[in-house]
């Protein structure tokens, strides 16, 4: 069964829908067989038809998408420009922007996005924060530190820094270790590989 709630929403759908709830005006309107489909807002999942486990809640979320599965999208006019990408989640006023056919994508800030409309495999976090590339992780923007709290920093893979490196505690790296900047280490430094240093090095405790 399908429930329909507001002006024009789910206004053509038809004998094939099943288990679909849109609220709003003209949400879901498009669509003449959603399933197991949820869209609230005006204009949410707008453009969609034959939507299939799509969840858009906030006024014109994911309105652009016209046959995705699997995705999410939570925040006024959260990924509206989706239009063909399955399995991406974005949480935030207009996260997502810009993504169109990637898929696999994780965007939670306002207004987090992609340079490139199909980038797929990468996350977002933080506002503003923008995917630059597949199987990519982005943590906020340039104006912004990243703090991790505990005392050790463990790094299977290489570790590049474009700028200083300061460690309170303890910095264990099973691989290359480069730095562009500075390096400075109030504790131990265990290194498994190469170390790249352009600049100064730094180490209050052991180095190995």
């Amino acid at each position: 069964s399908c429930n329909a709630f507001g002006t024009e929403a789910l206004l053509n759908s038809g004998a094939g829908s099943i288990q679909t709830t849109a609220i709003g005006y003209q949400a879901l309107r498009s669509d003449t067989q959603p399933q197991y489909t949820v869209a609230v807002g005006d204009g949410a999942l707008y453009s969609a038809n034959g939507s299939f486990k799509n969840v858009a809640v906030g006024s014109q979320a994911m309105s652009g998408l016209t046959s995705g599965d699997n995705n999410t999208a939570v925040g006024a006019s959260a990924m509206y420009t989706l239009t063909t990408g399955t399995q991406n989640v974005a949480i935030g006023e207009v996260a997502g922007l810009n993504i169109t056919t990637g898929s696999n994508n994780t965007f939670l800030g306002r207004y987090t996005s992609v340079s490139n409309s199909g980038f797929s495999n990468s996350t977002a976090v933080g506002y503003s924060a923008q995917i630059t590339d597949n199987n990519q992780i982005v943590l906020g923007t340039a104006n912004e530190q990243v703090y991790i709290p505990g005392n050790k920093l463990r790094l299977i893979g290489d570790a590049s820094f474009n700028s200083t490196l300061v460690t309170g505690g303890a910095a264990r790296f099973n691989s290359t270790m480069v730095t562009v900047g500075d390096a400075s280490l109030n504790s131990k430094l265990f290194v498994a590989n190469d170390v790249s240093f352009n600049s100064k090095a730094y180490v209050s405790g052991s180095l190995s």
